[in-house]
Formats: C-alpha cells, structure tokens, sequence
C-alpha cells in the first residue's frame, strides 16, 4: 500500500484510540488506519500527553496564521502576560508551532548557529577549537598545575620551554 503524508482528521484520532484502547497493537492500528507504525506512535503519543490542542470551529491548525493569533503569541512575551503555553491552548495551535511563529516574529531569541563539525570552544576561553582547551590555555593550565608540558605547548611557547 502506498502511504502518502496526509493531516490526521478527529475521526482517524478516534479510531486510534478506540484501538489502543482495545489492547491492538501500532501495527495492527497502521494497518487499519493506512499509515506507517511511527506515525501511528507518535500521533498517540502526542494524543495522551496532551499536546495536540482543538482548533477553535471550522478552523484547522494548518490554516494561515491570523493577526488575532500573532497579537496572542507576541502577548506572551509581554511582563506578566499568558505562557506560551496558555497562549498555544487559547488558539488552538501546538506549542512548537507558537514559539516557532515567535521566532518568525522576531520576538524571541533567535536560534544560535549551529557549532561547525569537530570544532567545539575551548573551556576556558570560548575559542574554537578542536580539542577541550586550546593549546594557549592549555599551555597556561600545565603550568598552573605543574604537569609536564606536551607537544603541542612547547609548540605553543617556542623557544621559551626550557
């Protein structure tokens, strides 16, 4: 059978839990429902705890955002204002995709880059690098400690080692 992604409507949600409910398994309840075991997992999953939220009537959480509902989600950002949380049940719409519409409103922080492969910043100063600490820091902390300097810190000092 060819499963294609498709928005799961209130009456696959019944089924899936009527199912459940009945002790059959996610593969058998993929089977019936024409859907793969993880999308059957997940959506029941996210039923149970709670995180799918009812778009107010005759809307659906996929529809375009209104201004009503961006005014809601930037109000969350105000002192003493609703959660996002709050904010996300109130509309009808997932948490992720609130904070993922603040982010578009520029209202929260944006996202920090992503570290680049195999570098990570160095413990004591926040220099890239592909180690703990840099040689420079890790230079100074052999000589704090009294540990014998390796390669890379008599690299790092020159011809002052000795």
């Amino acid at each position: 059978m060819d499963r294609q992604k498709m928005q799961w409507s209130s009456e696959d949600e019944a089924i899936l839990r009527k199912l459940r409910a009945q002790g059959k398994t996610f593969r058998e309840i993929s089977i019936v429902l024409g859907r793969t075991v993880s999308a059957c997992v997940n959506r029941h999953s996210e039923l149970t705890r709670g995180k799918i939220t009812a778009a107010p009537e005759g809307r659906s959480r996929f529809d375009p955002w209104r201004p009503e509902e961006d005014l809601a989600v930037a109000s969350s950002y105000l002192p003493g204002g609703p959660t996002l949380l709050e904010v996300s049940e109130k509309i009808g719409r997932t948490y992720a995709a609130c904070k993922k519409r603040a982010r578009e409103l520029e209202l929260s922080e944006p996202r920090p880059p992503k570290p680049r492969p195999g570098l990570r910043k160095c413990h004591d100063c926040g220099r890239p690098t592909p180690d703990y600490r840099c040689p420079a820091c890790r230079k100074k902390w052999q000589i704090k400690h009294g540990v014998p300097l390796d390669n890379a810190a008599k690299n790092a000092m020159g011809d002052d080692w000795e």
